[in-house]
């Protein structure tokens, strides 16, 4: 049994190594021994967060979201969004100036949130007054350029963040944590072949069954509407695995297309994560579907993902990350900064962000896959952040015709250690869409929602013989919350067609909206009383009555929810 972690890479489960060169947990660029000092005619591309009026984006997010507000899901457009939220243009001016001196280009990202500024090495050297630093792996193909300084003078007045390094890839290769499994099918195996039914897992109609799906998702006037991105964060899929899956499943009709950010040349290799992601989100769109996937190599700044989402040629209606890694060691304070914008403008122009909580239990600091690390306390960032809707693990137990039993806290026990994530943030104050009655916590709490994502029974993957080289191409178990993100942002997306056809808008930043329908009908979400996701006895979490840190708000009755939901719009509140 392998299961798939949810963390960036290297910080657990899957790991990205290329040429001797392996990404840090941090999402960081990984240090080397050899950096060198890089001149010449390269062209890289360094990003400035930019000032831009925060508490104005966020006032707007809040009544954009908000239930109660009478501009609940109006949501403005792109355009609208980047210019009455984003830099200033005299702001863009003066950087542009400042680096033109230099021979540099300056460009606003859509969002309006950070510029590019973008030249050759020795521009970029001159401007910043200093070397920019050069590390390779071994065969060349990954190159870092980073600076450690700062914008010049007249053009600091403007900047907010700074993040300067640069990353492009052309190849990589992923590998993923084994691990044992326990089968415990109780429900009838429907809508799945031979092959898969062998490897102990649900099928996905069973489950699609046990979490209720809302009347109609599956035509194909509801696929030809849906909008779902997915962020491949160093791992790929193979269009050979998704046609072996579509056969076992009978879920052929649903196209993804690969939409690389900056930096990244060729197609990523395929990986665990990267099948289980797509072949999730095929199995559960209807059919019609055409869903775009965000690749980068890992290495890259977190923002640019959530920047390329918002700048597709249709904005998505859901997005899911099935990566993360441990707060206190995502990245830094800049790159957080720029994320949570560019995460905050895409909810206020109508799109719902997800992400893996992770499978570290509330010890997100601790690597599941090599069973090493801190055991404090800790949660997964992105999944904290307050524009984020963090999903959850839970492991579904079935009744013989594939009706709900009972669900619990995904918890795998013994070694190896793997949990659902989740707990209270390090950095975020509890967001106003969090009622204090609810969470009891003055801290940003998580996750928000759970769907299942053990390994007891897993989840039927096909992946590639290249994946894991020791072993033939075929279905494999899975689990982790890799599997409950894309899931949940799936429902999201069908949720979102169904509301487009009929000419109804999209959910944007969907969490504040699940505590309202949990708080006006509690049937909506089934609540969760049973399991803890402590995994060293650290004192948190364990699920109970309403909100808990080990499975927050519970796991959706899809169906339920999404009636629930339609109700809610803008210009009555609540109903």
């Amino acid at each position: 049994m392998r299961t798939l972690t949810t963390t960036t890479l290297g910080a657990a489960g899957l790991a990205l190594v290329m040429g001797g060169l392996t990404a840090t947990a941090s999402g960081a660029p990984p240090a080397t021994a050899t950096a060198t000092d890089a001149i010449g005619s390269e062209v890289i591309t360094f990003y400035y967060g930019m000032q831009r009026p925060e508490q104005r984006a966020q006032a707007a997010l809040v009544n954009a979201s908000d239930p109660e507000s009478s501009s609940y899901r109006d949501f403005p457009s792109r355009g609208r969004v980047a210019d009455r939220f984003g830099a200033r243009a005299k702001d863009v001016r003066t950087l542009r100036r400042s680096a033109a001196r230099s021979g540099l280009s300056v460009s606003l990202d859509d969002t309006g949130v950070f510029a590019r500024v973008t030249g050759t090495l020795d521009s970029m050297s001159d401007w910043l007054g200093e070397p920019i630093q050069r590390q390779a792996s071994e065969d060349g193909s990954l190159v870092l350029y980073q600076a450690g300084g700062k914008p010049p003078q007249d053009a600091s007045g403007v900047v907010q963040e700074v993040v300067q390094y640069y990353v492009t890839l052309d190849t990589a290769t992923a590998t993923a944590a084994k691990q044992p499994l326990d089968p415990q099918n109780e429900g009838k195996y429907i809508g799945g072949c031979k092959a898969a039914k062998e490897q102990n897992t649900y099928s996905f109609a069973q489950l699609q069954k046990a979490y209720g799906s809302p009347s109609g998702s599956q035509r194909r006037s509801v696929g030809a509407r849906t909008r779902l991105a997915i962020i491949a964060d160093g791992s790929g899929y193979a269009d050979e695995s998704l046609r072996a899956a579509a056969d076992c499943f009978d879920t052929h009709g649903r196209t993804f297309e690969r939409a690389p950010i900056e930096g990244l040349t060729g197609d990523l290799p395929e990986g665990g994560e990267g099948d289980l992601d797509t072949q999730m989100a095929q199995s559960i769109l209807p059919p019609g579907s055409k869903v775009k996937v965000i690749e980068a190599s890992g290495y890259e700044a977190s923002f640019l993902t959530w920047a390329k989402a918002f700048s597709l040629r249709q904005l998505p209606d859901a997005v899911t990350l099935s990566y993360g890694s441990c707060e206190t060691q995502a990245g830094g304070k800049a790159q957080r900064a720029v994320t949570d914008s560019v995460l905050l403008r895409l909810g206020l122009a109508g799109t719902s962000a997800m992400a893996s909580s992770g499978d570290s239990g509330s010890s997100a600091c601790f690597d599941p896959d090599s069973q090493t690390g801190p055991e404090h306390l800790a949660v997964n960032y992105p999944a904290s952040s307050p524009y984020m809707t963090a999903v959850g693990g839970s492991r579904i137990i079935l009744k013989p015709h594939n009706k709900r039993k009972r669900e619990v806290v995904w918890n795998l026990g013994g070694r190896p250690k793997w949990g659902g994530g989740g707990g209270q943030s390090h950095y975020y104050s509890r967001p106003w869409w969090q009622p204090l009655g609810m969470t009891g916590s003055a801290k940003r709490t998580l996750p928000d929602i759970a769907m299942h994502a053990s390994n007891q029974p897993g989840w039927a993957v096909y992946m590639g013989a290249d994946v894991f080289p020791s072993q033939p191409a075929g279905f494999t178990p899975v689990g982790g919350t890799s599997a409950s993100s894309p899931l949940f942002a799936s429902s999201v997306a069908i949720f979102a067609a169904k509301q487009r056809r009929a000419g109804l808008p999209s959910y944007g930043h969907i969490a504040p909206s699940l505590y309202a329908a949990r708080s006006v009908a509690p049937n909506t979400i089934y609540d969760i009383r049973s399991g803890t996701n402590d995994l060293f006895h650290k004192g948190c979490c364990v699920a109970k009555a309403g909100y808990d840190q080990a499975s927050g708000l519970g796991a959706p009755n899809l169906d339920k929810l999404y009636g629930v939901l339609s109700r809610f719009l803008g210009t009555q509140g609540l109903g």
